[in-house]
C-alpha cells in the first residue's frame, strides 16, 4: 500500500489504474534528483553530508511506516462495507483505502507548495559538460537502453 496513490480511488477499469500508476512512477522518478539538487543548493559543502543522510534515512523510515500503516489500512479495507457518497458513486473498501493513504500527501501539499527553490550555487554550470556527454552517450547507445526498457 503506498501513501501517494491519491487518484487511484477513482479507478474502476484496469487502463485507468495503469495510467494512475504510471503517473505515480513518474513523480517518484523525479523526486530524488530534485531533492538532492535542493539539498546541495541549500547547504554549504561541509553540511551537505548530514543533510543528505537525514533525507536518506527519512526515505527508509517512510517505507517502514508505510508498510506498517498499509497493513492496517488493508485489513480495515477488507472488513469495511461499501459506502454510497453523494455526487460520487459507491466506494468499495479498496477505494476507501486509497483515499485514506492519500490524505497525508493532500495535507502536506500546501507545505510543499510553499517551498522555494534555493539559488543555484554553481553546480549547474559544472554539469553542462556532463549533460552533453550523457546526451551523446544515449544517442549512441539508445537502442540498448530501449531493449532494456522493453524487456523489463
Amino acid at each position: 500500500m503506498e501513501r501517494d496513490g491519491g487518484g487511484l480511488w477513482l479507478c474502476i477499469e484496469h487502463d485507468r489504474m495503469f495510467a494512475a500508476r504510471v503517473g505515480v512512477g513518474m513523480g517518484k522518478a523525479e523526486l530524488a534528483p530534485a531533492a538532492y539538487s535542493m539539498i546541495l543548493d541549500s547547504f554549504p559543502p561541509e553540511r551537505r553530508a548530514p543533510a543528505i543522510a537525514v533525507f536518506s534515512v527519512g526515505t527508509i523510515l517512510g517505507i517502514g511506516t508505510v508498510l506498517i500503516a498499509g497493513g492496517g489500512v488493508t485489513q480495515w479495507a477488507t472488513d469495511v462495507p461499501s459506502i454510497k457518497l453523494p455526487l460520487v458513486r459507491e466506494l468499495h473498501g479498496w477505494q476507501l483505502a486509497f483515499i485514506i493513504v492519500a490524505l497525508p500527501g493532500a495535507l502536506l501539499t500546501p507545505v510543499v507548495l510553499a517551498l522555494r527553490e534555493p539559488a543555484r550555487q554553481g553546480a549547474g554550470r559544472a554539469l553542462d559538460g556532463a549533460a552533453i556527454y550523457a546526451v551523446t552517450f544515449l544517442r549512441r547507445h539508445g537502442g540498448s537502453f530501449l531493449l532494456l526498457i522493453l524487456v523489463t
